[in-house]
């Protein structure tokens, strides 16, 4: 990438989905440690959530998100039925459903908002430049 040329818009993404792989392995590999069900079933589901979000273009980023998170949990009460499974746990869904929701957000932002605009000169007078200047540090403060 030239001085002159900005970052596209993958390139964004690209940093974005390797912070959030990052975070919510060690948010995943912390739980493990705990032990404990609930919270197991909310990081597992918020990483499966964000990833599909991620992966998803931004118009259906939050359905993909939210059908692939709830679609594990659903898969996993599923299988628990099952004569080796541990059986059906409610409380289990309510967990996925928030693992799901905090995932899907966590996705959303770190992947489909735009980066901040940076200001550019449009005009070559410096009396219209300072104008333009003024307004932004206006708008922003």
């Amino acid at each position: 990438m030239s001085d002159n040329s900005k970052p596209s818009k993958s390139h964004f993404s690209s940093i974005r989905f390797g912070a959030l792989a990052a975070v919510l392995t060690l948010t995943l590999s912390s739980c493990a440690t705990i032990g404990t069900d609930k919270t197991i079933h909310f990081s597992v589901t918020g990483i499966i959530s964000a990833m599909a979000t991620c992966l998803a273009d931004e118009k259906g980023a939050v359905l993909a998100g939210i059908a692939t998170g709830m679609g594990a949990g659903l898969a996993k009460e599923a299988y628990d039925t099952m004569p080796n499974g541990s059986g059906f746990d409610g409380e289990d869904l309510i967990a996925d459903a928030f693992g799901t929701g905090a995932g899907t957000l966590i996705g959303y932002a770190l992947c489909h908002q735009a980066p901040p605009a940076k200001a550019t000169v449009i005009d070559n007078d410096p009396a219209t430049n300072q104008l333009i200047i003024d307004t932004l540090k206006l708008t922003n403060s």
